[in-house]
Formats: C-alpha cells, sequence, structure tokens
C-alpha cells in the first residue's frame, strides 16, 4: 500500500548505517529501543573514524544513548502535542528530572575547588571558566578553546557536554514537532539524517582553525549540536516511524 511504499522509500534515502540498524534489529524482532542502540553503534563506523582508539568507543556509546534518548523524547512530544500545557509540561518535567542532580554536581564540584584544591581556581578561568557548564555550554566552550576544558581535580565534568547538546538541541525541537505535521517532521528528520555528513565536514574543517588542526576539529564537531543534529534526527524519525500504523511489521515484512 501506500504507506508500504513511502516506508520503502524512507528506507532508500537513509545512510546506510542507519538502514542496517533498522535490518538487523527488526529481522531478529528487537523493539524500538534496541532499534535506537544499533543506530547509534553504527553510525559511529562511519563518522568515528577521525579518532583515536579510546575516543571512538567513548563516541559509539554516546551515539547510541543520542539516538535513544531522541527517540523517546520525541516519543513523548509526539503523544502529548494536543496537550494544552504542551511546552509548560515538557520543561518542568525535563528540568525537575536533570536539573537537581546537574547543578548538585556542579557546586560539590566548586566546593572542591574551594576546600580541598584551591589551586584549581587560577585553572578554572578564561576559557577554561566554569561559567560553560552553568550555562549548559561546555559543548561550546570546546570550539572556542578547541579542547577539552580544564575540571576539578577531584570531579570530572568533561561528559557534560552531552547534556549541553541535549539542553541546546530541546531549546528548539519542542517547537518544531508542534508546528510541524507529523509527515513533514519525518521529512525533516531525513533531511537532517542526510546532510549530516556534510556539516561535520565543514565543522571538522572550520573548528580545526580551518584544517590546520584536523585532530581538534573533528573532536570538537564530535561534540556540537550542529555535528549531532543527524544522529538525533535518526531517533526522531524512529519514534515517528514505530507510531505509525503498522509502520514496523510492515518494514519486517519488506526486509525478510
Amino acid at each position: 500500500g501506500e504507506l508500504r511504499e513511502e516506508i520503502d522509500a524512507a528506507l532508500e534515502l537513509l545512510p546506510e548505517t542507519l538502514r542496517e540498524a533498522v535490518i538487523l534489529c527488526h529481522l531478529e524482532g528487537r523493539g524500538q529501543t534496541d532499534a535506537a542502540r544499533q543506530a547509534g553503534a553504527l553510525v559511529t563506523a562511519n563518522y568515528g573514524t577521525d579518532l583515536g582508539v579510546n575516543e571512538t568507543l567513548q563516541y559509539d556509546l554516546k551515539l547510541e544513548l543520542d539516538v535513544q534518548s531522541q527517540e523517546l523524547i520525541t516519543g513523548i512530544l509526539l503523544d502529548t502535542k494536543v496537550n494544552p500545557n504542551y511546552f509548560k509540561v515538557f520543561y518542568i518535567r525535563r528540568a525537575l528530572r536533570i536539573f537537581p542532580l546537574y547543578y548538585g554536581l556542579l557546586a560539590v564540584a566548586w566546593l572542591t575547588v574551594i576546600y580541598i584544591t584551591p589551586q584549581d581556581k587560577s585553572v578554572l578561568t578564561g576559557q577554561d571558566s566554569m561559567a560553560w557548564y552553568w550555562l549548559y555550554a561546555s559543548n561550546i566552550g570546546m570550539a572556542v578553546k578547541g579542547d577539552w576544558l580544564a575540571a576539578p581535580e577531584w570531579v570530572g565534568l568533561g561528559h557534560f557536554w552531552s547534556l549541553a547538546v541535549e539542553e541546546q538541541f530541546y531549546l528548539v525541537w519542542p517547537l518544531v514537532v508542534w508546528l510541524t505535521p507529523v509527515r513533514h517532521l519525518k521529512k525533516i528528520c531525513l533531511l537532517l539524517i542526510l546532510a549530516s555528513p556534510f556539516v561535520l565536514k565543514y565543522l571538522n574543517w572550520w573548528l580545526g582553525d580551518y584544517g590546520a588542526d584536523p585532530a581538534a576539529g573533528s573532536r570538537c564537531s564530535y561534540v556540537s549540536t550542529l555535528g549531532r543534529l543527524g544522529v538525533l534526527a535518526a531517533g526522531g524519525w524512529l519514534a515517528i516511524i514505530w507510531r505509525e500504523p503498522g509502520g514496523w511489521p510492515r518494514i519486517k515484512h519488506l526486509l525478510v
């Protein structure tokens, strides 16, 4: 039928990594969460080659989590789209879930600087200012510095760039979901997925001082919100397809 043809066409448009994710997960009868996890792992095969081995493993896990998280969040947004308190409920729930633990840990980190390692005060200034963390902008701080930000000796904060990406993305994405009909939202997701390799290549060049330091450019582009739009869009696409009547069974039938 029409839905089957649309799904078949969408699969053809997807990068090979995501198409393989759908095939691998749903031929084996696994659910949407496993599809998201596998998609993230496979995206690394394309985009993780410019990194060192340890960094590639780290981003492998992060890509899986990005796809899975976005699939779940987009699903919530789609399911509550008609709620008159759509934005209020989403952002209150988001704040209650993230802010207490996040800002609590930042407070502990800063207290360790004051009372345990006061020598860190001279390090956590300028480009390495703790303000990047307080503003959910540590990934932007990395782009400005061209490397990982310094952190208190007793509390590692380097992984907080991923929360910065999510919070920046969710300043915009709920509005996009609310304004856009689902059929067009799916096309937007596919467009972002297809454009992501080109965006990453440009960011690698731009953030690496126009090619002077390719390693720094690659590292910083991976933690930028723009550099992760394709991965986040993949999760959104999975959320949409999962909610279409007969979507996943039809995909499985097409691939068997």
